[in-house]
């Protein structure tokens, strides 16, 4: 009888973890720049719940951030020409790059394996690719000064001005967007000398720029098109993978910034409207389907709801830098 009871009770308990789904309460989360209203949203990915966790009282625009191998945020604020870091909580922030010389209007970031951190310079101001080395490495407050920018790869070599996101292909490989060409570059690893068009037709405004496990390429889009295509890894077979055209006449289209995949092959997207308001959290399954995560703005200020820029996973960027 005892062993009987046993048995009830473990059954019992089995039937119950079973009946909890992964992620029931928590996680994942994703990170988000509300750029206008200068804030760093920490969301999670199950249900909404969206958390404030970093925002100063003005003059903070901050766009494309990264979780880096040291799973602290990096973030690009290229309107003040500099790069924060910060815990995942908005804690410990410090300013680990800031310049009023070249190269300024960081954008971009992505770090390789060995925590180096990359970042393309934006718009008419652009001056190539920056690299600062091992900066992972180093606990808050310890950063030496003579850790700098080393840059990478010169304006010229990145053909025209008006860089936008980076992101590593899994053999080491830079994609580079190229928004005012609307092209993505490739940068041969390790040397990074130079960098030629890798995608070059299909594109329209482009911003951001991620690779999925298999190494597939993915682009968004803004101008006409606010789409995110979907290429092979070579370049070629590019198509549209999702849309974020209106399709109702009332309805109004959303423009994708940058993107960033979770290591479970989901994509997650920042978008604004056209008009730069009202940003938006998607999720993408695998087969091109969005979902919103959550409206950044669900009741007005002021008459203005602040976009959606920047987006950063908590899995590392070293993780799904490395080759799968």
């Amino acid at each position: 009888m005892q062993m009987r009871r046993i048995l009830l009770v473990v059954c019992a308990l089995v039937m119950l973890v079973a009946a909890v789904p992964i992620h029931a309460t928590t996680g994942p989360f994703v990170f988000v720049s509300n750029h206008a209203s200068g804030q760093i949203l920490k969301i999670d990915a199950s249900d909404g719940t969206t958390t404030v966790i970093y925002t100063e009282p003005e003059g903070f625009l901050p766009e494309d951030l990264v979780v880096g191998p040291d799973n602290k945020l990096y973030i690009c604020d290229p309107s003040n020409n500099r790069i924060l870091r910060m815990n995942q909580d908005g804690s410990d922030d410090e300013t680990v790059y800031q310049s009023g010389t070249d190269p300024v209007k960081p954008q971009g970031p992505r770090f390789n394996a060995a925590g180096d951190l990359f970042f393309n310079t934006k718009g008419s101001t652009h001056s190539g690719i920056w690299r600062i080395p091992g900066i992972a490495s180093f606990d808050f407050g310890y950063i030496p000064s003579t850790l700098v920018p080393v840059q990478v790869l010169t304006e010229a070599q990145t053909v025209s001005p008006g860089g936008e996101g980076l992101a590593f292909a899994n053999n080491g490989d830079l994609l580079i967007v190229d928004a005012a060409g609307e092209k993505v570059l490739r940068s041969l690893d390790p040397n990074f000398s130079s960098a030629a068009a890798l995608i070059s037709s299909g594109l329209d405004a482009p911003t951001g720029i991620a690779r999925d496990m298999n190494n597939k390429i993915y682009i968004s889009n803004g101008g006409e098109l606010n789409n995110i295509v979907k290429c092979n890894p070579d370049g070629t077979g590019c198509a549209e993978f999702v849309s974020f055209v209106a399709v109702g006449e009332e309805e109004v289209s959303d423009r994708p910034f940058y993107l960033e995949f979770t290591l479970d092959n989901t994509l997650f997207v920042a978008t604004t409207d056209v008009d730069g308001e009202n940003g938006k959290l998607w999720r993408v399954d695998q087969s091109g389907v969005a979902t919103v995560v959550k409206e950044l703005c669900l009741e007005e200020e002021d008459g203005f709801c602040g976009p959606a820029i920047g987006v950063a996973v908590e899995a590392t960027s070293r993780a799904i830098t490395e080759t799968y």
